[in-house]
């Protein structure tokens, strides 16, 4: 697994709860390895939601990731749009 869970070894709660900073760094985090390995926002928020972290949350954790570093992101996803165009080009 690239990103570790937010929620430990237990579900996701049941009823929403206080996020606090320290939830907001660890998302943070594991978007940043799930980038290092090349994955969509999608990619990366459905692994997080897998491993318990709400996918809303990690939607807005990556957003606010995006607000933050536009030029990078902008390169990010043109590079993400041209591996997969590369790999529909070889299927």
């Amino acid at each position: 697994m690239c990103c570790p869970t937010i929620y430990g070894s237990r579900p996701m709660p049941e009823q929403p709860r206080q996020v606090t900073p320290q939830d907001v760094e660890q998302v943070h985090m594991a978007l940043e390895r799930c980038i290092g390995r090349g994955m969509s926002k999608m990619e990366s928020v459905q692994l997080l939601a897998r491993l318990g972290v709400p996918p809303k949350f990690a939607a807005i954790v990556w957003e606010r990731l995006e607000a933050e570093n536009p030029e990078f992101f902008a390169a990010y996803n043109a590079q993400l749009e041209a591996t997969a165009q590369m790999e529909r080009c070889t299927l």
